[in-house]
């Protein structure tokens, strides 16, 4: 082997290992387990239509504990039950300005994570709360900087888009603590980044991605400067709540289809479309060149 050779794999091992070392450091950012996390929803708007679901755990970086994985399905519901009749998008955002959630909290494990029991009912909770935000009928936009990472991301994956500032960094990382990738999960990976090779790359070297690489492999949908970013997710949610509800909701519907039964409701919800009140209203309102204005009858 030529020395050019050797001092590549070197440099590749040397890479490797502080990935790894790098997600080491995140992962055990608080071996305390004294702080609560919490999941929480706010609207930001007079007329509620933006929606935000927060993971709030700052102090250990928004790890997800048990608890916050429990939260997810009742915050969910009773943020569009309480505005069922207003909201048109929602975002999915990290509180605080260091991380979006970098990961599970694994100073957890040792007392809910050891034992059959344990890791069915961890992995019922995680689920449970995955299903509840890709079940939402509306837009769902996540918002990312800094650490996005395990069960960070796979949050995140829940999403219909996703944009994050130039800090962010990702990292799928089961193999660095021994747990087992859920297929679930592996099928919203493969959605997002399209090739099987990338996503065996990043789950077979638990490396760390930044922002940019993020965006080439389809990781995330755009990438911006961090203090920018609060102003995208607003044009974007700003664009989204001017269009025809039932559209949108029906194009999800559809986007996301994969058995014969999700394909016959997300025709029904396309037909449905053609005989709502925003079909008349956007008619009405091209031809009378002025903007439509939906109400998502």
């Amino acid at each position: 082997m030529s020395s050019s050779s050797v001092n590549l794999c070197k440099q590749l091992i040397r890479k490797s290992y502080d990935n790894l070392t790098f997600v080491k450091r995140y992962f055990s950012s608080s071996s305390s387990t004294s702080i609560t996390g919490k999941i929480y929803s706010t609207v930001d708007d007079d007329n509620n239509q933006i929606g935000r679901i927060k993971i709030s755990n700052p102090s250990k970086l928004n790890a997800m504990q048990l608890s916050m994985y429990s939260e997810i399905p009742s915050v969910v519901n009773d943020l569009i039950a309480n505005n069922s009749n207003k909201l048109r998008v929602i975002v999915l955002e990290g509180d605080g300005e260091k991380a979006f959630g970098a990961g599970s909290d694994i100073s957890e494990f040792a007392f809910n994570r050891t034992g059959k029991e344990q890791m069915e009912n961890y992995s019922k909770k995680e689920n449970e709360a995955t299903e509840s935000l890709l079940n939402i009928s509306l837009p769902v936009i996540a918002k990312i900087h800094g650490p996005c990472i395990g069960g960070g991301l796979n949050l995140a994956l829940a999403a219909d888009i996703r944009y994050c500032a130039e800090d962010s960094t990702f990292c799928i990382p089961p193999a660095v603590l021994g747990i087992g990738y859920p297929q679930e999960l592996m099928d919203l990976l493969l959605a997002a980044v399209g090739s099987r090779s990338k996503v065996k790359e990043l789950i077979f070297t638990s490396k760390m991605i930044n922002a940019e690489e993020a965006l080439s492999i389809g990781l995330v949908d755009g990438v911006c400067k961090k203090d920018e970013l609060d102003e995208k997710i607003m044009s974007i949610t700003k664009k989204i709540v001017k269009l025809a509800p039932k559209t949108l909701i029906a194009a999800k519907a559809g986007a996301n289809a994969k058995t014969e039964e999700e394909y016959k409701n997300a025709k029904q919800l396309c037909d449905e479309c053609y005989s709502s009140e925003d079909y008349k209203e956007g008619v009405e309102a091209f031809l009378e060149k002025r903007k439509a204005i939906f109400s998502g009858r």
